[in-house]
């Protein structure tokens, strides 16, 4: 997903292209408050997971319906990072395919511009990391971006200490 760009005076750099696929996997306990313009303006381009672990609203009701989302119901356990290893198992042939899993929960503030921040990320293994001293030092589980180079790794394939908890 990078391409080299050269500038008429010969210098060159790499920048990543503009199509990049992208995957997003939201984790959620309460579906009202996942931000709907974010949803409305990327499920088109973007391939959308709900993973929802409360109660079904009639906005629930209607992502849950929506052929452009595959939503999943699952028990209220563990945390966002349980969710996700959960989904990442089960769909693990499909998400292999994008050049970046995202991995948000309905915490996050959708207020940029999702592309432009993905080609940033491009160029790293992990982005997205905010590290929070608010209840004990932990890495904040908002929203983390998962490039397929890592994702598709034996390692990563292997480990699951990432998914077991997010506390350090």
């Amino acid at each position: 997903i990078l391409a080299i760009v050269c500038k008429k005076n010969k210098e060159c750099f790499i920048v990543p292209s503009k199509n990049i696929d992208v995957a997003m996997i939201f984790a959620c306990y309460n579906i009202d408050l996942l931000d709907y313009n974010f949803i409305k303006k990327y499920k088109n381009k973007i391939k959308i997971y709900v993973i929802n672990s409360g109660n079904i609203s009639e906005y629930g009701e209607k992502l849950k319906n929506d052929p452009d989302i595959i939503f999943i119901e699952r028990e209220n356990k563990g945390w966002d990072t349980t969710a996700w290893k959960e989904t990442i198992f089960k769909y693990y042939q499909q998400l292999s395919n994008f050049d970046l899993i995202i991995l948000s929960n309905n915490s996050c503030r959708y207020d940029f511009d999702l592309f432009k921040l993905c080609q940033q990320a491009a160029f790293y293994d992990m982005f997205g990391l905010v590290r929070s001293r608010e209840i004990t030092e932990h890495l904040q589980t908002y929203f983390i971006i998962i490039h397929k180079h890592l994702f598709k790794t034996k390692d990563f394939q292997k480990s699951t200490s990432f998914f077991e908890t997010n506390v350090l």
